[in-house]
């Protein structure tokens, strides 16, 4: 791989190629040759162009001088050698000086700091590609994907490495940038409703390695290890995949007929009681209602008490608190089949009146309670028990049931919103067959599925992309001027 220096631009043995090969092929008679061929070497030819115009700029980024100064730190010249960076057109080699602080410690790439190089191989735009691509692929389909398309063919391993850095760093600017976030996307302006939702999922986690023995009790346990590892001819065990409840919420804007126009997508891997997951939903909240006076907040959500007490708290602006219709129809059911026989006839003749009843009539919920009461009261065993259960809750949701109300208002009564961003965040990229996670790979993928599905990709990823260029200052050149060099554009 070749290593740039040279600044005429055009005069660069790729472009010959290219040249070359374009004159020869289009003066050959019309319609002769294999086309895909022509149409993969042209494609390879301005790629190769491509990665001669990206290494002679990124060469432009160097610096060569006797000190400079990085976030107050002065650093004097230590090397000169070539490093391979991955671009979206493919690999590309230049030569950069590395810094290192007269206090010691690592070195610096100047080159790196002001093109903002990501993760020291990534440039800005292929780091862009192959998170996004990581975010609905693993990493072995991304790097089958990236090597048919004939551009960049980073490794599974950079790509697997590639979410957790960037995760890393969201993470150390999240209160800032979901605010950042937040301020450059704008309201819908036909929005009368605001919905706000959370639920939660099982995913499969890895399980803990850490575990606090004493030295007799290790020794002890790995000699009953390689026992069973000798009884089973040195195969180990696999780990079981332990299942922990990740978390998702949504915020879903409507106009006054009741119509879904956005939804902003909110997912955190398993947390101590949804901690930083209602945070952002907070967060959310309070901008939209402060941002859109009048604006009419909903509160959606089962009959998990958990997720009450977190939206009860939202008492900026009164919303109206509903427990999705599709949990208490499941409730329902429940209580009757218990009464009836699961999938009895009557059971089922029952379900379907007492539904329309719970939805479309004023005080519908109280004709279900003492419909449940009845039955609850001519029970006995196994089935009282049953039926008490579902009577005491919608005894316990009743005042978030007054369906019909809501409806004549046009408010969402479902939170299929919720229950679907579960599925479209979660499972098709972590619950695939033989998948298990640590918190961090998970939420690396997680935070980046959201903001793609949020439609804030563009926004999310700017942030990011930003926050790997530095500002490097030349303190002193090589003919004793000082200057300032500032951040790339």
């Amino acid at each position: 791989m070749q290593a740039y220096q040279s600044h005429d631009v055009l005069e660069t043995p790729g472009i010959a190629k290219l040249r070359q090969f374009v004159a020869r092929e289009l003066d050959d008679k019309p319609g002769r040759g294999n086309y895909q061929e022509f149409e993969k070497r042209l494609h390879s030819l301005v790629a190769e162009c491509e990665r001669e115009f990206l290494g002679k700029k990124l060469a432009s980024y160097d610096i060569v001088a006797e000190a400079i100064q990085v976030g107050g730190v002065v650093y004097k010249p230590v090397l000169r050698s070539s490093q391979t960076y991955i671009a979206a057109a493919g690999n590309i080699t230049v030569e950069r000086n590395l810094y290192r602080s007269t206090l010691g410690g690592r070195c610096i790439c100047p080159l790196e700091l002001r093109a903002g190089i990501i993760e020291g191989l990534w440039t800005p735009l292929a780091a862009r590609h192959g998170m996004f691509a990581m975010a609905q692929l693993t990493s072995e389909e991304c790097e089958t994907l990236f090597d048919e398309l004939g551009n960049m063919r980073p490794s599974h391993s950079s790509l697997d490495r590639l979410p957790k850095r960037l995760s890393e760093r969201w993470e150390e600017h999240r209160a800032d940038w979901e605010d950042a976030v937040r301020s450059e996307e704008p309201i819908p302006e036909r929005a009368t409703i605001v919905a706000i939702g959370l639920d939660g999922l099982m995913v499969p986690m890895k399980p803990s390695n850490v575990v606090r023995r004493s030295p007799a009790e290790a020794k002890k346990i790995a000699k009953s290890k390689a026992a069973k590892a000798g009884e089973k001819g040195g195969k180990k065990e696999p780990k079981p995949t332990v299942y922990k409840e990740a978390s998702c919420g949504t915020v879903s804007f409507f106009d006054r007929e009741g119509d879904r126009l956005e939804t902003v997508y909110c997912g955190r891997m398993p947390e101590h009681k949804k901690v930083a997951l209602t945070d952002q939903l907070r967060d959310e909240y309070l901008s939209i209602v402060q941002a859109v006076p009048g604006i009419q907040p909903v509160f959606l959500a089962d009959g998990a008490s958990e997720n009450w007490r977190f939206l009860e708290t939202l008492t900026e602006v009164p919303g109206k608190m509903i427990v999705d219709i599709w949990h208490a129809y499941e409730h329902l059911k429940k209580g009757l089949d218990a009464f009836y026989g699961v999938n009895a006839t009557q059971s089922r003749a029952e379900f379907e009146r007492l539904k329309v009843i719970l939805k479309e009539q004023d005080g519908g919920v109280d004709q279900v309670i003492r419909a449940l009461k009845y039955r609850h009261n001519n029970s006995t065993g196994a089935a009282k028990k049953d039926v008490l259960e579902q009577l005491t809750y919608f005894r316990n949701q009743r005042s978030r049931m007054d369906y019909a109300s809501y409806l004549r208002d046009n408010l969402p009564v479902g939170s299929g919103i919720t229950e679907a961003g579960c599925k479209t965040v979660y499972s098709p990229r972590l619950k695939r067959s033989g998948q298990s996670w640590t918190l961090k790979g998970g939420q690396g993928i997680v935070t980046f599925r959201c903001l793609i599905k949020s439609k804030r990709w563009a926004t999310g990823w700017k942030l990011v992309a930003n926050s790997y260029k530095t500002r490097v200052t030349v303190l002193e050149d090589r003919h004793g001027h000082s200057a300032a060099v500032g951040r790339a554009a």
